[in-house]
C-alpha cells in the first residue's frame, strides 16, 4: 500500500511537472497556432514520465510500518488513538 501511495504522489509531481514545462513551452506570439504546441507538450509529458519513474523507484531501504499512538490534548486528557508511521 505503501508502494502505492509513493506511485501516485510520484505520478502527480510529474504531471504538474510536465504541464508547467508544456505550458510555458509555447511561443509568445500574437499569431498563435496550434501544431507549435504538440513538441512542448510531448517533452513535458516525456520529462513527467521519467520524473515519475524515477520517485516510484526509489529505494530508500527503509522498514516502516503503521501503528496506533494514544493522543492527548494539552489538558492531558484522553483524546483517542492515531496512526503513526514508525520506520527502523
Amino acid at each position: 500500500m505503501n508502494t502505492f501511495k509513493k506511485t501516485i504522489a510520484g505520478a502527480l509531481a510529474a504531471l504538474t511537472l510536465g504541464l508547467a514545462v508544456a505550458s510555458s513551452a509555447t511561443p509568445a506570439a500574437a499569431g498563435w497556432r496550434h501544431h507549435d504546441v504538440g513538441l512542448g507538450v510531448f517533452g513535458g509529458l516525456a520529462i513527467g514520465v521519467v520524473a515519475a519513474a524515477a520517485i516510484a523507484g526509489a529505494s530508500y531501504g527503509e522498514d516502516c510500518y503503521l501503528t496506533r499512538q494514544a493522543f492527548y490534548d494539552d489538558y492531558g486528557n484522553f483524546v483517542g488513538y492515531r496512526r503513526v508511521r514508525v520506520c527502523n
